[in-house]
């Protein structure tokens, strides 16, 4: 008796919350690895999820490579909102205070839309010149390269997915061949150091430093809707 009413009151707050489109708050959470050290750029092949994942509302999920460790940071990656059809590729630059929100240029570019289980290479490299600056590449196409960020090297290079808005969002992403340029000369070298964290109820599954895979650790749809068919 005791288990069938917990299952009605967990099909009730779920329904109430796909119904509502509630979000539980407006952090974010975050699993994957992380280079320490001397970064002078990186890059990740990155899989979207092979079918559809679950978003509340219009909550967004980010899997990428990012110089974030700074206030600014240049990041690429594939990005997902709810209530869309599909993923897509993206590159974001922010410049002057983004993580307190008073940027002075702050931009999330999408490049197009991708597939469900669809692997791409997001790159980001520091490129020096008559004019240092960061550029994002993807797939090999140089998109876009920005001065007046950070000079590196920078002290990180995080390889990560993100979940942003609700911790009831569902997230699946595989990182594969994560690579980093540790020297000014970008001679990228596999990333071989093993800084995992996971924010629950997020979680990673490690095959090495350079390959794994983000997830939720109990997806809303496995845990909870088999009560349905009770």
């Amino acid at each position: 008796m005791k288990r069938i009413i917990y299952g009605i009151l967990s099909l009730v707050v779920f329904i109430f919350l796909i119904v509502t489109n509630v979000e539980i708050t407006s952090a974010s959470w975050y699993a994957g690895n992380v280079f320490k050290g001397s970064g002078y750029g990186g890059y990740a092949d990155i899989t979207t999820p092979v079918t559809p994942i679950y978003l509340i509302g219009k909550s967004h999920v980010y899997s990428w490579i990012s110089t974030i460790a700074t206030p600014d940071w240049v990041q690429a990656g594939w990005g997902y909102e709810g209530n869309t059809d599909k993923p897509y590729s993206y590159y974001e630059y922010c410049y002057n205070g983004c993580k307190d929100l008073s940027a002075t240029y702050h931009i999330l570019q999408k490049i197009e839309n991708i597939n469900w289980g669809q692997t791409k290479r997001y790159m980001i490299k520091w490129q020096a010149g008559s004019t240092d600056m960061w550029c994002i590449s993807i797939d090999y196409s140089q998109l876009a390269c920005y001065s007046y960020v950070i000079v590196p090297p920078v002290s990180e290079i995080q390889a990560l997915s993100e979940v942003q808005n609700s911790y009831l969002n569902e997230l699946w992403s595989n990182h594969d061949n994560v690579s980093i340029a540790s020297s000014a000369n970008l001679t990228f070298q596999t990333l071989s150091q093993a800084n995992f964290f996971a924010q629950s109820p997020y979680a990673y599954f490690m095959y090495s430093p350079s390959h794994y895979v983000t997830y939720r650790s109990s997806p809303i749809r496995k845990t909870l809707l088999p009560i349905l068919s009770r």
